[in-house]
């Protein structure tokens, strides 16, 4: 049996897709399997911030919320790579520097690409070796 996928929302790929109109969970690609997605605390805490000031925060902030919330205890991207830190992960970002933090962990990687579908540049390590 082949385990769910996590995937991870960054707070850039949620407010991307608002504005662009994307349908987060009709964009992953079905390459991808079964799959389950989660808000970091943390990306919701960012948008929370980001809301007090920008609209477009604000409206990402509610569409997050029709995602399973998933509890972190670190700050912005790294309570999105502490998320993602189960073999399995896959984070939705067009973040360069988180993208290049996960390099190496075995943490799939999708980005907003073409403006409304979301490529796999990095695939998932699925199972930890022992």
């Amino acid at each position: 049996m082949t385990a769910r996928i996590s995937v991870i929302l960054d707070a850039n790929a949620i407010i991307y897709a608002c504005l662009q109109h994307i349908d987060l969970e009709n964009a992953i690609p079905s390459s991808l399997g079964a799959y389950t997605i989660f808000v970091p605390g943390s990306v919701t805490e960012e948008l929370s911030r980001l809301g007090e000031k920008s609209p477009d925060a604000r409206l990402a902030l509610a569409y997050s919320r029709k995602f399973k919330s998933i509890r972190t205890t670190l700050p912005g991207d790294d309570g999105v790579m502490e998320a993602a830190s189960t073999p399995g992960s896959v984070i939705v970002t067009s973040d360069r520097e988180l993208i290049r933090r996960t390099r190496g962990l075995g943490i799939g990687i999708l980005t907003i690409r073409g403006g409304r579908t979301l490529d796999m540049i990095r695939a998932p390590i699925t199972s930890v070796r022992t």
